[in-house]
This record gives C-alpha cells, sequence and structure tokens, in this order.
C-alpha cells in the first residue's frame, strides 16, 4: 500500500477508481489510498457487494456477513463518488 501512496504522490495522481473484481480486494485498497493520500476516489460497483446472489451462498462464518455489511457501509460513506451499472443497485445503496 505505502508504493501505492507514494507513487501517486510522485506522479502527482489526483484521482484514483477502483472498480469490484472482488470488492474487499479492490475497494478496500482504494479506502486506503484515499486515507493515506488524500487523493480523490471513484468506487466502480459492476455487482453489489453484499446482496449479489452467491455471497450468502460463500460465507461459511457467523460474523462475515456483518463485516461485510459494514466494509461496503465504509466504502459508500467514504468514496467521492460512487459509479453502479443498473438503477435497482443505485437504490439500494441510498438507503
Amino acid at each position: 500500500m505505502l508504493f501505492l501512496a507514494t507513487i501517486i504522490e510522485q506522479e502527482g495522481i489526483g484521482t484514483v477508481i477502483t472498480h469490484q473484481g472482488h470488492p474487499i480486494a479492490f475497494h478496500l485498497i482504494g479506502l486506503e489510498l484515499k486515507k493515506r493520500s488524500k487523493v480523490r476516489w471513484i468506487s466502480d460497483f459492476r455487482d453489489p457487494w453484499t446482496s449479489i446472489g452467491y455471497h450468502n451462498k460463500i460465507e461459511t462464518y457467523g460474523f462475515l456477513p456483518k463485516k461485510h455489511k459494514r466494509l461496503e457501509q465504509l466504502v459508500l460513506n467514504e468514496a467521492d463518488k460512487i459509479i453502479v451499472t443498473s438503477e435497482t443497485t443505485k437504490q439500494e445503496f441510498q438507503i
């Protein structure tokens, strides 16, 4: 992470865009970069995070769904801009 923050500073990068190859990885990296470098951050959701159909099937520990929901809310609250691909996801995230 420190490497990316250093590159952002050295190159004068003003905006970072993360997309959700896997939300835990990319969106949380964007969140941390925003904190470390004060860069503008755009979070691009191709699909919903916690409400996507397969999400409940892969969670095997009781605390993980709540943790994912908290992380999702953190990303949604801290990003400077959110991009979504559907009106349904937009409405879901506005709640």
